[in-house]
């Protein structure tokens, strides 16, 4: 039997999160440590990944997407005044690190298309290309 149940502390927040599927009963933990109360949250911030007791990836990847909405539009102000190797730096230090940092976790979720369409508008910013023309 495969246990379906885990649990991740981070005793700075004072908080638990259960990590849980979908189809399983959680009760409410309640936990007194050293006469401090812990919480029961349903997302954490773990090692720069929010994950949800649910493993959805919803809320990283809602975390995510202003991050690289922000260097979308960087790259779009100072397009004109760089050239396209400049911007291509530019690309992969600041919106290519973002992606990376744990895809292996969420990049197979619902969710990520929403981040992969922002990766081609960047594409599509670098070369000068128009919305509508085609990233292959």
């Amino acid at each position: 039997m495969v246990c379906s149940q885990f649990i991740i502390f981070e005793f700075k927040e004072n908080s638990i999160c259960t990590i849980y599927d979908k189809n399983t009963f959680v009760n409410e933990i309640s936990i007194d440590f050293n006469d401090t109360f812990i919480s029961n949250t349903s997302n954490t911030k773990f090692l720069g990944l929010v994950i949800t007791n649910s493993l959805s990836w919803k809320d990283h990847i809602t975390q995510l997407t202003p991050k690289l909405s922000k260097a979308c539009y960087v790259l779009r102000c100072i397009r004109p005044f760089m050239s396209q190797d400049a911007l291509k730096s530019v690309y992969y230090s600041y919106f290519h690190a973002l992606i990376t940092y744990g895809i292996i976790f969420w990049g197979n979720s619902s969710y990520s298309s929403h981040i992969f369409w922002l990766q081609k508008r960047a594409v599509r910013i670098i070369t000068g290309s128009r919305p509508r023309d085609s990233c292959r």
